[in-house]
């Protein structure tokens, strides 16, 4: 067969998988319809749930207005694929700018019964994700097992364990076996 013909059929193949794992995510999300709009904050951890995905997709947080006076603030939400690829995710309007900008450190925004706007669908991020996926050499998400060889393995099997190395020396000298 052509190499040509194989490659396509495994991008192909692959895009299905991407998108199989994406469905999988927004069902255990509890999302049963996928025209329903999407609270942006919600998957904030994708990229971190699907391995695979770990350093194809980000989800980032911009400010998009801040009002002191009133103590709140508009987030804009993005998706990113492949590091230049964008959907817009919607707008969340949050009260709190202490709250927030805390919650903003530590990396995740947690915002229930808040405001947003704007927002889009599970359907359309699938569609968007899978389609920017296939389109990119790097869309290529490798799913093959690792396999660890026995070389590595005998040597991990006698490599001292931290746990005995740095068990207290209290033990041997009660049991009578002294050190």
């Amino acid at each position: 067969m052509d190499q040509g013909f194989i490659d396509k059929f495994r991008y192909a193949l692959n895009t299905d998988v991407a998108r199989r794992l994406l469905i999988k995510y927004f069902v255990s999300k509890g999302f049963d319809n996928f025209d329903r709009l999407l609270y942006p904050p919600f998957i904030q951890d994708l990229p971190q749930t699907i391995p695979e995905f770990a350093d194809k997709l980000e989800v980032v947080p911009y400010c998009h207005n801040i009002d002191p006076m009133a103590d709140s603030a508009i987030l804009g939400w993005n998706l990113f694929v492949m590091g230049t690829q964008r959907q817009f995710l919607g707008e969340t309007h949050h009260v709190g700018l202490n709250q927030l900008a805390m919650q903003l450190q530590q990396g995740s925004v947690i915002a229930e019964n808040q405001l947003a706007t704007r927002q889009t669908t599970p359907k359309k991020i699938v569609h968007f994700i899978t389609t920017v996926l296939a389109k990119h050499r790097g869309g290529y998400i490798n799913l093959a097992p690792k396999v660890i060889s026995m070389q590595s393995q005998s040597q991990q099997s006698y490599r001292p364990r931290a746990g005995a190395s740095s068990m207290s020396n209290s033990f041997f000298t009660r049991s009578g076996y002294g050190v």
